[in-house]
């Protein structure tokens, strides 16, 4: 979904295929010099391109707000062998847009300006005794953790084939009857998470929650809340439904 504040920007498909980003009401163009882009499809980057030339008739600088940063994991280096896809895109969007705005980078990238999430909300209605990073990574992302004490897990790797069996503590630090709140950047299929609380549950905690900035749950969130999570939060701080 791309948007000029409250107004949705519908692209027309020609019956060729292509698209055509026009007439939008002049006194949005004139009003908004952001684009907020919603990732739905590739389709969309054509359409953003478009629209950010539009709106230079208007703007000297113009800006793009991207809250899942698009193509995101995508982060290596270009090579036949890696995924490279978001440097690619940066400077293509760069090459019309004048900032890009994201929430909660996955990597950082100095040409992105990336603001963290606000976890006062999710602190407040869990009130967790510990803070659980998944991996190294997220513990570095500076998610402010309000003086809680936290725990790091590594994944847990069979040494001849490399295949991660699971995760394991580097040290435990979790009690019996304790809360414990995950927190990471994206949620997709929901493994690391999975295995994660299996650790703690078994380690004697007695409530589990998720939180992620980015929740895309390609497997629905049920298969969360069946390895018992006990609650799921999103970046805005709501308490997601079993789906």
């Amino acid at each position: 979904m791309i948007k000029l504040g409250d107004y949705v920007v519908t692209p027309t498909i020609f019956p060729d295929g292509t698209s055509q980003v026009w007439k939008i009401p002049e006194e949005v163009l004139k009003s908004v010099s952001t684009v907020t882009w919603e990732f739905e499809n590739e389709a969309e980057l054509s359409h953003v391109l478009q629209l950010g030339y539009l709106l230079k008739l208007h703007w000297h600088h113009v800006n793009i707000d991207i809250p899942f940063m698009v193509y995101g994991r995508q982060d290596k280096e270009i090579s036949n062998e890696t995924t490279f896809a978001r440097s690619i895109i940066i400077k293509t969007l760069l090459q019309v847009y004048y900032h890009i705005f994201t929430i909660d980078n996955h990597s950082y990238d100095r040409l992105v300006s990336s603001s963290k999430p606000d976890l006062k909300s999710v602190f407040s209605s869990c009130k967790p005794d510990l803070v659980c990073f998944p991996d190294e990574g997220a513990s570095k992302r500076g998610y402010e953790t309000f003086y809680c004490n936290k725990i790091i897990l590594e994944k847990d790797r069979d040494q001849l084939s490399g295949e991660i069996k699971g995760l394991k503590f580097t040290d435990s630090g979790v009690t019996a009857g304790s809360t414990v709140l995950i927190i990471d950047d994206i949620c997709d299929g929901g493994r690391t998470f999975i295995e994660a609380t299996k650790l703690l549950k078994g380690a004697g905690a007695k409530e589990v929650y998720l939180y992620t900035t980015h929740g895309i749950y390609s497997k629905g969130t049920q298969i969360l809340f069946d390895s018992g999570i006990d609650r799921v939060f999103n970046r805005k701080g709501e308490v997601l439904p079993n789906k």
